[in-house]
């Protein structure tokens, strides 16, 4: 890095094994998934991907023609005018308001299958309270690195088990 930095640039704190990390993470569940929905779940999988692809280079190129440290709701209030921005921002304000408790339910009844003991809505708290603490992780990350590097280990079954 370059100490003359200028203030808007982005921090590049994750380390190669961080992404490595994530990558792993990304398709552990593929596996379960074949298994359940059969050889078809490639092709949702390539449909899905490719329409994520699309997606990120009509973002780009917007990005690149009409730059601006706003969120995308700002190129369709610039391009279709404000009533498209200002719907697209509450709908994504409306996503994230359904889908955080929806995941964190989700989290929670998986936690609440690992321990029975402990009640489904404890389980969602603290799902969470995990969520609005992940800002804080930076501390912990070498411990979780360390974590996941054993469950992955082959030499432990580790893929094998997940």
């Amino acid at each position: 890095m370059t100490a003359n930095r200028s203030s808007d640039a982005l921090a590049q704190n994750l380390k190669p094994r961080h992404v490595r990390m994530l990558s792993i993470a990304g398709v552990l569940g593929a596996g379960h998934a074949i298994a359940e929905a059969g050889p078809a779940v490639l092709l949702a999988y390539a449909a899905a991907g490719a329409l994520v692809v699309l997606i990120m280079r009509m973002l780009a190129e917007m990005a690149v023609a009409l730059p601006d440290s706003s969120s995308f709701s700002t190129y369709a209030d610039r391009t279709l005018g404000r009533w498209a921005g200002f719907t697209i921002g509450w709908l994504y304000w409306w996503f994230w308001i359904f889908v955080i408790p929806l995941e964190a339910d989700a989290a929670g009844t998986l936690l609440h299958g690992w321990f029975p003991q402990i009640a489904v809505w404890v389980c969602t708290i603290a799902a969470l309270c995990r969520t609005a603490l992940a800002p804080c992780w930076r501390p912990f990350s070498p411990l979780c690195f360390r974590l996941w590097a054993r469950r992955l280990s082959p030499s432990r079954g580790g893929v094998a088990r997940s």
